[in-house]
């Protein structure tokens, strides 16, 4: 059944630690923030190392991936509706749009632009 069924980019494994899914669930609702993991564990009050262990037990993944899947899974869900790269780029963390195709593609296989985001005109 699994094989059969269609692949999914707007979906995101959270996990089943309290910490981790409420650190997964806030990165997912703003991928612009840019805490870092030490800043996670002290807001949440466990350490550096109990968050990390947290993430990879269960999805498996580290911090780092589950922000770079949220900021894709955020555009990849949303369909951007026709915005420009150089409009959802900083939106969800990226200094440039050239940063955030090659991220985009790296984590697809393919550019925003499947998913409703126009490429912009280059600025000079």
């Amino acid at each position: 059944m699994l094989a059969a069924a269609p692949e999914r980019h707007d979906v995101l494994a959270v996990p089943r630690n309290a910490a981790a899914s409420s650190v997964s669930a806030r990165i997912l609702a703003d991928p612009a923030d840019s805490r870092t993991l030490g800043e996670w564990a002290g807001e949440l009050g466990v350490s550096s190392e109990t968050l990390t262990r947290a993430f990879v037990a269960d999805p498996g993944i580290t911090l780092r991936t589950v922000e770079n899947s949220s900021t894709h899974v955020r555009v990849a869900g949303d369909a951007r509706g026709g915005e420009g790269v150089n409009d959802v780029a900083p939106q969800v963390g990226y200094r440039t749009s050239s940063g955030f195709i090659a991220a985009f593609r790296e984590t697809f296989g393919t550019t925003p632009a499947r998913y409703g985001v126009k490429a912009d005109a280059v600025v000079r």
